[in-house]
């Protein structure tokens, strides 16, 4: 179940390397005796390991307009067509017309200085492809690198034989690192999500009251609190390093590297960028009543709950 992948094999790499470290502690006791007394506890853990990225990069050939060797797996040659022919047919109305690119070379002039940048971000193939298509001619193992921290408190006091009192704390906190195979801000596949931070709070306060041996009275307060952060490998980004113009960058949503997808090669980058947070308080009250053999209970549950969610798919723009 853990072996090696065929093309990260193939390409003369080991099994990516898997660590996992866990630490932790709980403490408990009385702080005043037979009054006053504490518990807490931390666990963490830290998981490591490699990930297998296959994809299909552009050639120094291909990155230079040179397709002449770009075929497909009948080994039949993708032929690029010049847009700047287009015309009506003649022989078939409604149709159109296009010129193919001598020897299937696209001039060095009529390559966009914008898209000559934006290729930059592609790290070169390091492994072989396929025959004749030259696919999965690039391998990473980045890390997926997950870290976890959890901690929980309690204190509780008996501030009388009839009035008890309690309050804790817990935090959880996760940050998933999701692997940077282009190691830039236009890292394809799931590593284009960036850091993953997900975090929960919860709190409580419980004060329990005997008024006598029939009756009690319980007042409790909670809080909750779930965090999801996800802004993207790219969050940050300026695109005028790509050329594009201020006006034009000044008006998407974040800065963020563009989603470029390109027929029969790795995407570039993602542009979906996520935040929530979410708090609910609540408040309960009870009064219990023993009546012989009877016991009767009444009280109310209060809940304010809270959400907030800034979500957005193509923040940065999108070409394809």
């Amino acid at each position: 179940f853990d072996s090696n992948e065929f093309f990260n094999k193939r390409s003369g790499r080991d099994i990516p390397p898997f660590r996992m470290n866990q630490y932790g502690f709980a403490l408990g006791g009385p702080v005043k005796r037979n009054r006053t007394f504490f518990f807490a506890d931390l666990q963490g853990t830290k998981w490591r390991k490699g990930d297998v990225f296959i994809a299909s990069l552009p050639t120094a050939e291909q990155r230079a307009g040179d397709f002449s060797q770009t075929l497909t797996a009948a080994n039949q040659r993708i032929v690029v067509y010049d847009p700047q022919t287009t015309r009506d047919n003649p022989a078939a109305a409604g149709r159109l017309l296009r010129d193919v690119f001598p020897n299937n070379l696209i001039p060095t002039s009529r390559l966009n200085p914008i898209a000559l940048k934006m290729q930059s971000y592609f790290p070169a193939p390091n492994t072989v492809g396929s025959p004749l298509t030259q696919a999965n001619n690039f391998v990473s193992n980045a890390p997926r690198k997950i870290d976890q921290a959890n901690f929980s408190g309690r204190g509780d006091h008996n501030v009388s034989q009839s009035h008890r009192l309690f309050g804790r704390f817990s935090v959880m906190r996760s940050t998933i690192f999701q692997p940077d195979s282009f190691n830039n801000a236009a890292t394809s596949g799931t590593g284009a999500n960036g850091n993953l931070n997900l975090y929960n709070y919860t709190a409580a306060v419980d004060n329990t009251i005997t008024l006598s041996p029939s009756t009690i009275v319980n007042v409790r307060y909670g809080f909750a609190r779930f965090y999801w952060g996800r802004p993207t490998r790219s969050f940050g980004f300026d695109q005028t390093a790509l050329g594009f113009p201020a006006s034009l960058v000044s008006q998407f949503q974040f800065p963020l590297f563009p989603t470029v997808n390109i027929e029969g090669f790795a995407s570039m980058a993602g542009s979906s960028v996520l935040f929530t947070g979410q708090d609910t308080h609540s408040l309960l009250g009870s009064l219990t009543r023993i009546m012989g053999s009877h016991s009767l209970k009444m009280g109310f549950d209060g809940r304010l709950r809270r959400m907030n969610r800034n979500s957005v798919t193509g923040g940065g723009g999108r070409y394809n």
